[in-house]
């Protein structure tokens, strides 16, 4: 009987399992990532982060008129892109927002809004308009109570 030699293996350089997933990992990334835009990404969540922090200097200058009996004033500048919670008493620091470039702000009436001393708010609609993802985000104030109320579109 004669003796089969096998090939010694070790010397066949290949990839392993392992290797070639690895591989096909960082192709699929590479093919992916020029796919995502990033930057879009990051605008929507700033217009996201700027909604919750005007909610959060809402509710606040509410529970802070009605506590401390003085009244708040919400101005909106569309001109400087800026929302300014002001309480007019010396000691107390006005809060300014500033709106992303991709977010327009707007109200039904004016440009004010009155948070009184026992914490009563005119009813009004306060609109955000993002050019971005093109929806529109429409803030209803309670009557008297001044809760919001928000709704997309």
């Amino acid at each position: 009987m004669k003796m089969v030699q096998l090939p010694n293996l070790s010397r066949h350089r290949a990839f392993t399992l392992v290797e070639t997933i690895i591989a096909l990992n960082l192709i699929c990334w590479l093919i992916i990532i020029p796919s995502i835009d990033l930057g879009q990404q990051w605008q929507i969540q700033q217009e996201k982060l700027f909604l919750l922090k005007f909610q959060s200097n809402w509710n606040w200058s509410l529970k802070r008129a009605f506590l401390e009996k003085s009244n708040c004033v919400v101005e909106f500048n569309s001109a400087q892109h800026i929302i300014t919670f002001r309480d007019y008493r010396p000691q107390t620091p006005n809060v300014n927002l500033t709106l992303p470039k991709t977010l327009n702000a707007s109200l039904k009436r004016n440009n004010k809004l009155t948070i009184h001393a026992d914490g009563s708010v005119e009813p009004t609609t306060i609109y955000f308009v993002s050019q971005l993802t093109k929806r529109r985000y429409t803030y209803t104030v309670q009557k008297h109570w001044g809760r919001l109320f928000e709704t997309q579109t």
